[in-house]
């Protein structure tokens, strides 16, 4: 399985606070079956503003440690980005860490309500030729009580990236029932832990089964799908960046 939404870099965000909890939870990790980790820490102007050479740096940093201590697991940089006006410039000037240096860019669906302009930033990173991925949609109070809004938005073409600790019931009832519901019409493109501390990762390894029995097999092959997608689109931008892993090899 692959994670792409981890807090997992130490010291950049409410996620890890020491490089030996980011280890924890790449192991951890491991043992949930996880074969890759996109490190996404929150960037939000004014309050983490981590650039994305130093989000490159930590993540080689991060990858080396877990190769001294023995774990089969590649680690990526990436960054769970604001919806903020200016998204679209920056990633057009190679200010945005997008997930793993493709096109792929996690955008957060903020926990309260949307901005104005939120669908009209999705479209236009589109327009610009990057992937928006859209972080736990079912966790947003808007799009989790207007169904018809979040198809919109998927019809678009924008990858919906839900928690697998939604699923499993971490974040209540009602988000349970969204993410549920999104599993169950095969909207859900990507699975992403959100996990910012080792206990988060308990537990996921049966998140691909519950999938299953949600959506059936043709919501495991939507997922496969964008996993297979991302990991080509690492992998062409993999030589760009020193220390990067290809996930060919």
């Amino acid at each position: 399985m692959i994670d792409v939404h981890c807090h997992i870099l130490p010291g950049m965000d409410d996620g890890a606070q020491s490089e030996d909890e980011s280890l924890e939870m790449a192991r951890m990790a491991t043992n949930q079956g996880m074969v890759a980790v996109f490190a996404t820490p929150h960037i939000v102007r004014g309050s983490y503003d981590t650039e994305p050479s130093t989000i490159r740096q930590a993540t080689e940093r991060l990858a080396e440690c877990a190769r001294n201590a023995g774990l089969p697991l590649l680690l990526y940089p990436g960054a769970e980005n604001h919806p903020a006006p200016d998204l679209v410039e920056n990633c057009r000037l190679g200010k945005v860490m997008t997930l793993g240096g493709s096109k792929y860019v996690l955008v957060e669906a903020p926990g309260a309500e949307l901005p104005w302009s939120f669908e009209k930033i999705l479209f236009n990173l589109m327009v610009g030729g990057f992937h928006p991925v859209l972080a736990h949609p079912e966790r947003n109070p808007t799009l989790n009580r207007d169904s018809p809004r979040l198809l919109s938005i998927f019809r678009t073409g924008v990858i919906l990236q839900v928690n697998a600790r939604s699923l499993t019931g971490f974040y209540g009832s009602r988000v349970q029932a969204s993410a549920e519901r999104i599993v169950r019409e095969c909207l859900a493109g990507l699975i992403g832990s959100d996990a910012h501390q080792p206990r988060d990762y308990e537990g996921l390894r049966r998140v691909r089964d519950h999938v299953r029995a949600l959506g059936g097999d043709r919501a495991v092959a939507a997922i496969v799908q964008n996993e297979e997608a991302l990991m080509e689109a690492v992998s062409e931008a993999a030589a760009r960046f020193t220390g990067l892993p290809s996930p060919r090899r």
